[in-house]
């Protein structure tokens, strides 16, 4: 089985195309999750015409203080994730990891998911949260960025690349010491995204 084909590509459609790293384990443990009731709601990446909305609600699900996200495209393609707020030493993550697969319901077509039919395991990405108000601004991480990072540092961290993408195997303790090292690297979270509030 080729790498990629356990990877979802939803998030990539923000990068124009670019792949984020991805991680068999966790970034978080429970100790580090938190709630923000402020990030719940809609928000649009272009507020005149959206690129992409992403919609926050609070998880019914586990892990506690989740929250399930809804990601759709200017085309109206769909992906639904389990999203996880962490703190790690004052600095804001979230963990993504798909909450559906397209064959948990008869019909694939119908739950209109295209971007979760890349999956074949829930693969976990890190997105780095710069600001909350007044703006949602995000950073996430670029595979080909992250792999300038880590063949400086091939010993500090447990990974395998495919064809283009990478997929940490590190522990979450593992992870989390890298990603606390290397947060301020623009290798790690190249490219901010600056989401705004639905207006009602």
């Amino acid at each position: 089985m080729k790498i990629k084909t356990m990877l979802f590509y939803a998030i990539p459609i923000i990068l124009g195309g670019c792949i984020p790293i991805m991680s068999i384990n966790p970034f978080y443990k429970d100790s580090d999750v938190m709630f923000e009731q402020k990030l719940v709601g809609t928000w649009l990446q272009d507020m005149n015409e959206p690129d992409t909305t992403w919609i926050f609600s609070r998880s019914e699900e586990e892990p506690n203080k989740a929250y399930h996200l809804t990601f759709i495209d200017k085309e109206g393609g769909k992906g639904s994730y389990t999203a996880v707020l962490m703190k790690l030493e004052n600095k804001l993550f979230f963990d993504v990891y798909p909450d559906k697969m397209p064959w948990e319901t008869e019909d694939s077509n119908s739950i209109k998911l295209p971007y979760n039919t890349f999956f074949l395991v829930p693969a976990h990405t890190i997105i780095k949260v710069d600001a909350i108000e007044p703006k949602l601004v995000l950073r996430l991480t670029i595979s080909n960025k992250f792999k300038e990072l880590i063949e400086e540092h091939p010993n500090e961290i447990e990974y395998q690349e495919g064809e283009d993408t990478i997929v940490l195997k590190s522990s979450t303790k593992e992870l989390q010491a890298f990603i606390i090292k290397y947060s301020q690297d623009e290798r790690m979270f190249p490219d901010a995204i600056t989401l705004e509030r639905e207006k009602k």
